[in-house]
């Protein structure tokens, strides 16, 4: 079955680059039937998309509500206020203040650089996603939270979306960057326009009927 997500959030991101999506078509799960879900379709006003679920990690449509994510995956047997390592997704309109993916990347190691005198950002590998494109890569480690992240950049016309691997130690980030890379690999871009944003909508609906 496919959950149905409206509008990303921001819990790295200040709220003025996030692209807001309207709720009214929000679908959530209760916890049972969350960790059945394996793909969510994640729409907005200016995009569709959609992800799926690694082997062994839950996709989670509820948890991550408070901080602003519509879906937040964790290994399985984890919750995710618990668990030492999360992905989740966010979704950014391209505009004034980012233009494109060079930008963002820009602004996101700029902001991390400054947040510690030991923060260090690194060029991973970049991740093939359907169409043969490649999503570049880039690895923070040594912040003020003292977290190992991964992060995914790949740019829409409309937007930026952006894949997020935060890991609480170094061994915990290696072992999960497989699931990560399939995190990533899973994505598809559906649409930027409010007609075919529409129609995926009701293809997901009736596909999870």
């Amino acid at each position: 079955m496919m959950m149905i997500l409206s509008g990303m959030a921001l819990l790295a991101i200040p709220r003025e680059l996030c692209a807001q999506g309207e709720d009214v078509h929000a679908k959530a799960a209760d916890s049972a039937s969350t960790k059945k879900q394996r793909a969510a379709l994640i729409f907005g006003e200016r995009h569709a998309l959609t992800v799926r679920a690694p082997e062994g990690w839950v996709l989670d449509t509820r948890s991550g509500q408070g901080q602003g994510l519509q879906a937040v995956f964790y290994p399985q047997g984890d919750r995710w206020a618990k668990s030492p390592a999360v992905m989740y997704c966010q979704v950014v309109a391209r505009g004034r203040d980012i233009a494109d993916r060079a930008a963002m990347i820009q602004y996101d190691q700029e902001r991390f650089r400054s947040s510690s005198p030991s923060a260090v950002v690194t060029t991973g590998d970049s991740i093939m996603i359907p169409g043969g494109r490649r999503a570049p890569v880039r690895n923070f480690a040594g912040g003020a939270r003292g977290t190992f992240e991964q992060v995914a950049y790949i740019e829409e016309k409309s937007v930026i979306v952006l894949v997020v691997l935060s890991c609480r130690s170094s061994e915990l980030f290696q072992s999960s960057i497989p699931a990560f890379r399939q995190l990533v690999g899973s994505y598809q871009f559906l649409a930027d326009d409010q007609e075919n944003i529409l129609r995926a909508v009701e293809a997901a609906e009736e596909f999870g009927e």
